[in-house]
């Protein structure tokens, strides 16, 4: 009977161990169920985070692009270079320059550190080399006129120059714009009777383009021009104008984004200013260079059939290169329709300035001819058979190679018909 009993006891002990471990188990079942689930929460959860962390980043990053140019303003007169644009031609620009050079400033005859020569200004301002370039730009200075030496301009001109801002951020005013005016007096204020075009340097909203027009102190005309160009602005970029009469049209690189026919009054939009304001002078910069006025153009086509030639500044290229800048299309369109589908051949010949070595510029008009002919055949359809070409280099000056108004008319090319 004690046998029994201690074997029943011992078999009781038992089963209460199995069932206590079994027990045991089961808790550590749950507890490692629970723990997976944290961990496969936890492991979510870190997912979530990091694609909810770079949608956020992508917002941001939208709301506050990163501008290349931004520098510091502890050695202004010099400025970090930005970044090469595209050769490629705008294909889309049907803007044409004037075939008469009036005014050509690019500062390469001014002093870092000084206000350029040919300009007048009631405020400051300073010619700034760009690191890595021999390039000089004008820093306009807030709320200061910019005025061009120049006479009394005609009725039909065209003005290019190129710009970039610097330190723009989210936090730069939505009142920081460029005021382009065409005044009827030479004045540093703007005059009683007046145009005037304001490209915005906000990034944190499109404020739009402005445009705006007073005869004799009354406001005629004030609109708001949906354009969003927030894009253009962070980068270099080109402005081309057109005054034809009472007509005004602007382009930032290739896009036309005003066009007004009666902006401008007639026979008194004669004066040409510049005029920033809303910056930050002390953390935002806005420069310019080759800055251009020329006299309205001609019929290109009547002069090649009735004088057998001509010849245009208005198709660039990079400096001491045959690489034909993008806002050359708009000329190199015009000829391509004066030829036609006709009989017409034609001979290139490229000219340049002085500067540099005979025998370099002697290549290099030669050069830049051919890179002509290659895009008329290339983009334009004319065929290779109709053009030859050639080149004279420097010795063919048609102004004074002493300034750089003169060098910029010697920068040619020419077309001859045979």
């Amino acid at each position: 009977m004690k046998k029994i009993s201690i074997l029943a006891l011992l078999a009781a002990m038992l089963l209460s161990s199995f069932s206590a471990e079994g027990q045991i188990l089961k808790k550590l079942k749950k507890s490692a169920e629970r723990a997976a689930e944290r961990t496969i929460l936890n492991r979510t959860d870190r997912e979530v985070s990091k694609k909810t962390d770079a949608a956020i980043d992508s917002v941001l990053t939208k709301k506050e692009p990163q501008n290349a140019n931004t520098s510091s303003q502890k050695n202004p007169e010099t400025l970090e270079s930005p970044a090469e644009s595209s050769s490629s031609l705008y294909q889309n620009f049907d803007f044409v320059p004037g075939d008469k050079i009036l005014v050509f400033d690019n500062f390469s005859a001014d002093n870092p550190g000084d206000f350029p020569a040919k300009w007048d200004t009631n405020g400051s301002g300073e010619v700034v080399n760009l690191s890595n370039s021999n390039d000089k730009w004008l820093m306009l200075a807030n709320k200061s006129s910019y005025l061009p030496h120049t006479q009394k301009l005609p009725a039909e001109y065209t003005i290019e120059f190129d710009l970039q801002a610097r330190g723009l951020t989210t936090k730069t005013s939505s009142q920081a714009m460029l005021e382009l005016w065409f005044d009827a007096e030479n004045g540093y204020r703007k005059a009683a009777t007046s145009s005037s075009v304001m490209i915005p340097f906000c990034l944190f909203i499109d404020p739009g383009i402005q445009v705006r027009k007073n005869s004799n102190g009354q406001q005629e005309i004030y609109n708001k021009i949906e354009n969003d160009i927030r894009d253009v602005i962070q980068n270099q970029f080109h402005v081309s104008v057109a005054v034809n009469k009472t007509r005004l049209r602007v382009w930032l690189n290739e896009e036309k984004t005003v066009d007004v026919p009666r902006l401008l009054n007639e026979g008194k939009a004669s004066y040409f200013k510049l005029y920033p304001r809303g910056f930050n002078d002390n953390s935002e910069q806005l420069l310019i260079t080759n800055f251009k006025i020329a006299e309205g153009g001609v019929d290109l086509r009547n002069k090649l059939l009735t004088e057998g030639s001509f010849s245009t500044t208005g198709i660039l290229f990079d400096s001491g290169s045959d690489v034909i800048k993008p806002e050359s299309y708009g000329v190199l369109k015009t000829i391509a329709e004066a030829l036609g589908d006709g009989e017409l051949n034609i001979q290139i010949i490229g000219h340049t300035d002085s500067d540099g070595e005979t025998a370099f510029n002697q290549q290099l008009s030669e050069k830049r001819a051919a890179s002509v002919k290659s895009k008329l055949v290339q983009d334009f359809g004319i065929s290779a058979q109709r053009i030859t070409t050639s080149g004279k280099g420097e010795s063919l000056p048609v102004a004074s190679n002493d300034d750089a108004a003169g060098k910029a008319q010697n920068r040619r090319v020419e077309f001859v018909k045979i």
